[in-house]
This record gives C-alpha cells, structure tokens and sequence, in this order.
C-alpha cells in the first residue's frame, strides 16, 4: 500500500469510525462501514482492502502496543466480514442488470417482505442515484408533473453507529438535476398517493418528514438494511454477483450504450469529471467508438456509389 492510499484509507476510516473508541467497535459498525465504502463511495475492490488493512493494523496496535485493548475484537470475526468486501480478483468490477433479470427481481421484491424495495430498485435504476442519495430523497426534491420531471440531488444519508446523518453529497458535481422518465414519474405519483394515504391513517403517529421512501413511522430506511434486504432477494433468485449498487451500473451503460457523450453521463452520474466516467466504464465507451466507426464507414459506402471510384496510384522510389 503506497502512502497515498494509505492517506485516503486512514482518512476514510477516521471519518466513519473515530467517533467511537476503539472498544465500542462493533462487527455492525465495521459491515455498514465497508458497505458504505462500495456501495456509496463507490470504491473499488483494492482501495476497500486497503481500509481492512488499516484497520487490521490499528487493532493490533491497539492490542500488542498500547493495551488499549483485552483482545483484537476481530477475532472470529474475519471471515463475517469478507463476505461484505469485493474480491480483488473480481474482473467484471461493475455488472449490470440484463432486462430479464431486472424484471425477476421486481416480482421477487414487490412480493417480498418488503416490497418497497422494489420501488426502490425501479428509481435507482431509471436515475443511477447511489445508495444513501436514493434513500434521502424528499418529496420537495422532486418535480413529477409537468415539462420539466426531474430529481434534484443536494444531499445523501449516512449511518454512523445506530444514528443516521444527512450530509452533503460527494463532490459539487454530485449536486445535479436528473431528468425522470414518464413511467419513473408516474411510479412515484402513485407511491406518492398510497403513502398519502397511510400517513392519514396513522394520524399522530407518523412523523412526516417529506421522504420519499419512508418506514411505516415516517423515518428514512437504513441504507445497510436495504442492501441486506436486497442481497438475500438475489441470492434467493440465483442473481448472485449483482448488487444494489449494479443498478446505477446498469442506468449508466444504457446512456453510454444510447450514444450520449461522456460529459452527460458523467454530469447525469454525478462523477467529479468524465475521467472517472471513462475509467469506470472505458469498456462500454470502447464499444461506442467501434460503433460510431461503423456509421461512418457505411456513410462513405453510401456516398461512393455516387461518385466515381478515386484510384491512389503509389509510386516505388
């Protein structure tokens, strides 16, 4: 681990993680961590490893060298937490949703316990929005009438111990406006209406706090329980591999694959420039060059059965 990942790793988890001592450190604490590490970070596989390297090291530290601590809490505990860190040797870093599998999930989901999540699903991938901006979203974010239906994304949720945070969004260039399709639209005006709809039923016990995705109190989901509640959906439909964050995948390959330019997908993902979006996606991209190369090869095919053939004499020297 070079110094400069060893910087952006030490931050990253003095950030999440400092605001507890090293003894109140749960397993809990450290799963929503590397979940919020790939899932709303959005970081790779090698850089998630270099934060379980820090880690390692601080407890062992903490152990053998200050006695802060009894005993290293990770113990027994390693193998729990593999399960929630992507493999380094992952070649296909960011799958994608095939249509048929996208449709399997929403059956399994709309009928699962938690049927929302479905819903969920559905406006991640229409939007590409990443976790905790999904989950924070309010209803005054949204315009679904009119010429003008679109998301406006300013903030994101964040979980640290057993509270929740709004916070401000990755970079400015995640403060975006997304366009919505008509069908995502009208899906969240009918949520819109059946939510209405429970709140007046509940009277004083719902605390409404204008979130578009809220549990049966008015309160934001827990970002760690939705992907949980997501991951047991796909193992349970042999999608294994595909996660919550595949959605926003899936949402960006269908722009690049329609032809938009690099720097609207990269402002309608909220990347920091196109840099990110090129080297995230350069295979998609690879594919749209050889296809913008096809076109005009048969646009010359065309306009040459017009003219008469040019003949390119080479002359040896």
């Amino acid at each position: 681990m070079g110094k400069l990942s060893y910087y952006y790793a030490t931050r990253h988890t003095v950030s999440i993680l400092g605001k507890q001592t090293a003894a109140e450190i749960s397993f809990d604490d450290l799963r929503d961590f590397f979940l919020y590490l790939y899932e709303d970070l959005e970081l790779g596989a090698q850089y998630v490893n270099y934060h379980w390297k820090v880690i390692k090291m601080a407890f062992k530290h903490a152990v053998e060298e200050k006695s802060y601590l009894s005993k290293n809490p990770l113990l027994g505990h390693h193998d729990r937490l593999k399960k929630y860190m992507p493999k380094v040797k992952d070649n296909n870093r960011n799958p994608i949703f095939e249509d048929f599998q996208f449709e399997k999930f929403i059956f399994a989901a709309s009928r699962s316990n938690f049927p929302i999540l479905a819903l969920i699903a559905q406006v991640v991938r229409d939007t590409g929005l990443r976790r905790g901006e999904a989950l924070e979203l309010k209803w005054d974010d949204i315009s679904l009438e009119g010429p003008e239906k679109e998301i406006r994304v300013e903030n994101q949720i964040q979980k640290h111990g057993s509270k929740f945070e709004i916070v401000d969004v990755k970079t400015n260039s995640s403060v975006r406006e997304i366009p919505l399709f008509d069908s995502t639209a009208e899906l969240l005006l009918q949520h819109k209406r059946i939510q209405a709809d429970y709140k007046s039923s509940m009277l004083n016990c719902y605390e409404d706090e204008d979130y578009v995705f809220a549990n049966e109190l008015g309160k934001p989901f827990d970002p760690n329980n939705v992907t949980r509640w997501f991951r047991t959906i796909v193992k349970e439909i042999g999608l294994d591999g595909l996660r919550l964050h595949s959605l926003r995948h899936t949402y960006a390959s269908e722009m690049i694959r329609a032809g938009n330019d690099v720097s609207v997908v990269s402002e309608l993902l909220g990347h920091q420039d196109k840099a990110v979006t090129l080297k995230t996606y350069a295979h998609l991209f690879k594919g749209q060059k050889k296809e913008a190369t096809r076109k005009v090869q048969m646009l010359r095919a065309s306009a040459s059965t017009k003219k008469p053939p040019v003949t390119i004499s080479v002359t040896t020297m």
